[in-house]
């Protein structure tokens, strides 16, 4: 009677309370202590019921639904809800129940007839997705495909859910453990028109309004398909508007809407990123319902627009002269973005920063010609002022000054840095200190450390000194957690504090050059054992596969994984290897002043540390005198 409360309890496994989910725990318990006892027991129960189906399907199918759930509970000896099925029972040939039992199921014409039969089929090509051959999954495609065609509704999810779950196979590569899906996107582009124009067909389904496991499953098929998606790119962007439009008056079902809104960013990203001539196409198709969701202030929403605003923000082509500003309509937007309203509420802020660092990447030079670069710093003061947004006040300052000449920043540093002291001065912690020795890196990145020694003392003269000793090297003596472009950000900044010669360090205090270098290897080298810095994946603690995280979101802010670009915070991309640019930076200081400054490196490195430099050095074909 309910499809949705149906597919709950048979395929999530929320079904704890039933008789069924009873029986089959007391099978899998007994296989843990009698497996080859219980699995002969079991076979010979399953033999029957098939026997029993056999004889009048129509009016037997309980007899193969238990005998299938029976296969299910004496088969599966270790599995997973993202993962599927990791090892099965030895004394069970589950691709010979599959060619004999499941198969000759799913490739019946009538997708109609039998639909819990269907049901149960699709589900057990769904739980053994792992032990199918890339072959035996191509084969799978067209059935499952037709099943997308199913009157009954939760066969046609089904469906979906079983070609969601086959896209989502990986596989170790050889000699690595890098894992590549097993479905390329080869693969599923010969499926593709008839493929959503199944999983279209299902969502169109009364009886499932707001489907999210299809709308997943149409954004798995987009994100294998990639740039393959082009020919029919069309049709999905007007049908996945017109769900936008429906759903705008009243979102019900969060996980439909986040799926939904990953999907249009899917196709904004391979789509525009293959031909950036549509990308007009795409914002004039986007932009009403995105118009419209924050004039109807759709707070769940606005945090997703803002986010696919942004990433066709970056995707579209610049002018090439700095100052020609933006197109009507992101010129109309900006003002509006900077309503404090919209950033009284915490979720859009992570998707607000993003726009706006958009804006400045793409022509900060009309953002201040136009006077607009004020209110932005107004914004990162009152981001800085709550610990919740500080993180997001140093990011788009970092990339204010990124994308700004000093001339343009000039009137503002002594301000900015009075802010940022006032704010480590009232409350001193690691989570400040990273920020901010970050924010400093970055300025030392993009200029050179006698400008960051330049705006420093507009605030007090010689500080940088004392921030060095006091609050920069003492953090990397604690957990700091960092991210592998905020490691390369800290290296290059300072290697040039360290090894510039119109460094102040050099000049004023050459006892922090050592120093300087000793933190650059405990970050660079987190493998010598007295690192304390803990390797992450973009700044994220991940312990599962990546797609898998695009799942996850709450009621403030969800961030859409398929929305990134890759154009991110990097003030030196020029630099790609940060190993090489210390060890040439230190050949080079060597060369100007030798033996002047190798000497201290012997005293304050540990022996790891001066064998990990001594390889940076050889590996550059230099030497430091």
């Amino acid at each position: 009677d309910n499809p949705s409360d149906y597919i709950q309890r048979d395929m999530e496994g929320s079904d704890s309370d039933t008789r069924r989910r009873a029986s089959k725990d007391l099978i899998r318990g007994m296989c843990k202590q009698y497996e080859e006892k219980t699995t002969q027991i079991c076979s010979e129960y399953v033999a029957k019921l098939l026997q029993q189906y056999s004889l009048n399907p129509h009016q037997q199918w309980r007899a193969k639904d238990a005998a299938l759930q029976l296969v299910l509970a004496v088969s599966v000896k270790s599995m997973s809800q993202n993962f599927g099925v990791s090892e099965t029972n030895k004394y069970i040939d589950i691709m010979e129940i599959f060619s004999t039992k499941v198969l000759p199921e799913i490739s019946m014409a009538n997708v109609n007839a039998l639909p819990f039969i269907r049901a149960d089929s699709i589900k057990f090509i769904a739980v053994f997705r792992n032990q199918f051959s890339i072959e035996q999954m191509k084969s799978l495609l067209p059935p499952l495909i037709s099943h997308l065609r199913s009157e009954h509704a939760v066969v046609a999810t089904y469906a979906a859910i079983g070609i969601e779950k086959l896209l989502l196979v990986k596989d170790k590569r050889p000699g690595s453990n890098e894992k590549t899906y097993r479905f390329g996107k080869n693969d599923v582009q010969p499926f593709l028109e008839d493929l959503f124009k199944g999983l279209f067909q299902v969502l169109d389904n009364a009886d499932m309004p707001d489907n999210a496991y299809v709308m997943k499953a149409i954004m798995r098929c987009l994100n294998t398909a990639q740039e393959t998606i082009v020919p029919v790119s069309t049709i999905v962007l007007g049908k996945t508007v017109a769900y936008l439009n429906k759903i705008c008056g009243n979102p019900s079902n969060p996980r439909f809407n986040h799926y939904l809104f990953e999907s249009i960013a899917i196709l904004v990203s391979k789509v525009c990123q293959t031909e950036n001539v549509v990308i007009d196409t795409f914002e004039s198709n986007l932009f009403p319902p995105f118009q419209q969701i924050l004039v109807q202030d759709v707070i769940e929403f606005a945090p997703y627009v803002f986010q696919i605003l942004a990433q066709l923000l970056e995707l579209r082509p610049g002018s090439g002269t700095p100052g020609m500003g933006f197109s009507a309509p992101y010129t109309a937007l900006f003002p509006p973005l900077l309503s404090p309203v919209l950033w009284e509420r915490k979720g859009n802020v992570p998707a607000l920063v993003r726009l706006l660092q958009a804006y400045l990447r793409k022509d900060a030079t009309w953002l201040a010609n136009e006077n607009r670069i004020p209110p932005i710093l107004g914004i990162f003061q009152k981001l800085l002022a709550s610990r919740a947004t500080e993180e997001y006040a140093f990011s788009l300052l970092g990339t204010v000054f990124i994308t700004m000449s000093p001339q343009q920043l000039d009137s503002y540093v002594r301000d900015l840095f009075n802010l940022i002291l006032n704010r480590l001065q009232a409350k001193k912690d690691l989570k400040i200190v990273r920020f901010m020795t970050l924010f400093m890196s970055v300025i030392a990145c993009k200029y050179d450390a006698n400008f960051l020694h330049s705006c420093l003392d507009r605030v007090q003269k010689d500080i940088l000194f004392m921030l060095i000793k006091q609050v920069w090297l003492p953090a990397f003596d604690e957990k700091m957690i960092l991210s592998n472009q905020e490691k390369k950000i800290f290296a290059v900044g300072m290697t040039k504090l360290a090894t510039e010669t119109s460094s102040p360090v050099l000049s004023q205090d050459p006892s922090l050059f050592a120093m300087l270098v000793r933190a650059i290897l405990i970050v660079v080298a987190p493998e010598i054992e007295e690192a304390k810095i803990m390797q992450l994946n973009n700044g994220l603690i991940v312990e599962s596969d990546k797609e898998e995280d695009e799942v996850s979101f709450d009621s403030t802010f969800s961030k859409l994984q398929f929305a990134s670009t890759g154009i991110d915070n990097d003030p030196v991309p020029e630099i790609k290897d940060p190993n090489q640019f210390l060890a040439r930076s230190l050949a080079h200081l060597g060369s100007l002043y030798p033996a002047k400054y190798s000497a201290s490196l012997t005293s304050c490195l540990s022996k790891e540390q001066y064998v990990v430099l001594q390889g940076f050095l050889t590996q550059a074909g230099v030497a430091f005198q």
